[in-house]
């Protein structure tokens, strides 16, 4: 990501909410799961209004886009290897 002049922000050592239709998709082939964040006013969560909202900023258009770069050259690396 820094290829691309963008800072990556993350606390590995905190939980965080999340969820995925993959099932048990993984226990029978390789399985990638991304998240980024929304900034929000009131710390909205998935599947609230307050969320919704916000995902249609420009700031949310823009970190999509940095997520999409980033797992376009993650899996660039993986199917090159």
């Amino acid at each position: 990501m820094a290829s691309f002049d963008t800072e990556v922000e993350g606390d590995l050592e905190k939980s965080t909410l999340g969820s995925t239709d993959q099932c048990n998709v993984s226990y029978v082939c390789p399985s990638f799961h991304s998240g980024f964040s929304i900034e929000t006013a009131l710390r909205a969560y998935n599947l609230t209004a307050g969320l919704n909202a916000a995902a249609g900023s420009e700031d949310a258009y823009l970190q999509c886009l940095a997520s999409a770069r980033g797992m376009t050259c993650a899996a660039g690396k993986i199917l090159s290897a």
